[in-house]
């Protein structure tokens, strides 16, 4: 024990040294573009002020409230190496945020009848049912439950493009635990289980990327999100970079929990986790080469850590799905809670999750949950339907990848930030409403005593209710 602490802080120490040492770039100017609605205008200031001077490239963050576009922010650059700057139009991998986005189509087909969480997954794709896979639920496949956490056969980016090979390779895998008795993170083969279900549950047995194309992005405000980018958008896409060593270890060390996690990751090169996280290699995720740089990995359509877009048109896929009613009431209120807070065998901590999605309390009721998915490196997409003042849903995306869960603190803080603008908006709505129900009521009174406010030539209060548009602020 005494000798792994002190190898930990020897690390520690030579990565700090090293950050003084070697040469560092340029100091660059921070670039900030986008717009935002004025009551949501606190947020600009903190993705300004904070959180664009973290960021080691680019990011950007995007919110819709009650079905609109209420800030849309981006900064920092798209290739730093290149001083190529973050633009409006500019793209990024979000990783497994893509996870949520294959979640909520199995929720729409749920909603549709066309297959139910509690159906073995035999029910509908009989040849999966081999070497013990005959009981798993599709409940168990979208909670990590299924034992599949990872492929083990060697594949090449044609073959994890052909669905029929991947469909023979789960077919014949061996669970790496019972299934159903335990959750371990379907890091990379969640895309592909969720692409067979799709093709045997959906009555036109459209694939997964089909599906999301023709039910969601089509409808989309926003349709600039993409799994399994068209080739000829590839210059719009941000080069992504690894965290450097002093970042992964300085997130290590902020909790004991995290640097376990980090040095036993490391050490046990041959372990679940990096199993998961690095097969096949063409999608591998925790090593020094990045192959989500290849734009031949981004035309590949992966529910599981392909997705290609912007903040705004992410945001816009959850807005889409909540403003088309395209889950129904009763699957939303079911994914909108978690059923699974077990220690997952892969990512080695508990995280809230279910049919798919993970979950986080939410900051203003404690009795309630934001339902989503990170990714990679602090990147985020998360929804809530109608907790206190209407549907939100909000995004962040970033390029310069951050270690661990700490990489989220900067989405975090961006959330709260606009959890407080919609709780500020709600109470003046709320207030004129009063308002207005109280001047309508003496409209009434005094109309009842025989006085004609129209033909006085006075003003008639509007309708009570009435949102004002307010339009949105631009900015460089």
């Amino acid at each position: 024990m005494a000798s792994w602490l002190v190898v930990s802080l020897s690390a520690l120490v030579a990565a700090v040294l090293l950050q003084f040492l070697l040469p560092h770039s340029q100091k660059l100017p921070v670039l900030v573009g986008g717009r935002v609605d004025e009551q949501f205008s606190d947020i600009e200031r903190l993705f300004r002020d904070e959180i664009l001077p973290d960021e080691r490239e680019g990011a950007a963050f995007a919110v819709y409230y009650k079905g609109r576009l209420v800030v849309d922010l981006w900064g920092g650059y798209a290739d730093r190496s290149a001083l190529r700057p973050w633009e409006s139009d500019t793209m990024t991998v979000v990783y497994s945020s893509t996870k949520a986005i294959g979640s909520a189509m199995i929720a729409m087909l749920v909603s549709r009848g066309n297959l139910k969480y509690e159906d073995l997954v035999i029910k509908h794709w009989p040849e999966f049912g081999k070497h013990g896979k005959e009981n798993v639920t599709v409940d168990w496949l979208m909670g990590h439950k299924s034992g599949i956490a990872f492929l083990a056969n060697p594949m090449t980016l044609e073959e994890g493009n052909n669905h029929a090979f991947i469909s023979q390779i789960i077919e014949n895998a061996v669970p790496h635990w019972p299934p159903g008795t335990q959750t371990g993170y379907h890091a990379i083969t969640f895309g592909w289980l969720i692409d067979q279900l799709i093709r045997r549950v959906d009555p036109q047995h459209r694939s997964a990327a089909q599906y999301y194309q023709e039910e969601i992005q089509q409808l989309s405000q926003d349709n600039d999100f993409y799994v399994g980018l068209p080739e000829q958008l590839e210059h719009r896409v941000a080069r992504i970079t690894n965290p450097q060593m002093s970042e992964s270890l300085m997130g290590a060390f902020s909790s004991g929990l995290l640097l376990a996690q980090t040095m036993y990751r490391y050490w046990q090169t041959d372990g679940l986790c990096m199993k998961a996280v690095s097969n096949p290699v063409f999608l591998s995720v925790m090593s020094d080469e990045i192959p989500y740089n290849n734009p031949r990995v981004h035309q590949l359509a992966q529910f599981s850590s392909t997705g290609i877009g912007t903040a705004r048109g992410l945001a816009s896929v959850f807005n889409t799905v909540l403003q088309k009613n395209l889950i129904n009431r009763q699957v939303y209120e079911r994914i909108a809670t978690p059923t699974i807070h077990d220690i997952d065998l892969v990512i080695l901590h508990g995280i809230p999750k279910g049919h798919g999605f993970m979950h986080s309390v939410h900051p203003n009721d404690k009795t309630k949950w934001i339902v989503g998915h990170p990714g990679n490196g602090g990147q985020s997409v998360e929804f809530v339907a109608d907790v206190n003042g209407g549907p939100l849903v909000l995004a962040f995306v970033r390029n310069g990848l951050k270690p661990g869960l700490t990489g989220l603190n900067n989405y975090l803080a961006l959330r709260n930030a606009a959890e407080k603008a919609k709780r500020r908006r709600t109470e003046k709505e709320e207030a004129r409403s009063q308002d207005d129900a109280a001047q309508q009521d003496e409209s009434v009174i005094v109309t009842e005593a025989g006085h004609d406010p129209v033909a006085a030539g006075q003003d008639v209060q509007v309708a009570a209710g009435h949102v004002e548009e307010v339009d949105l602020l631009f900015f460089t």
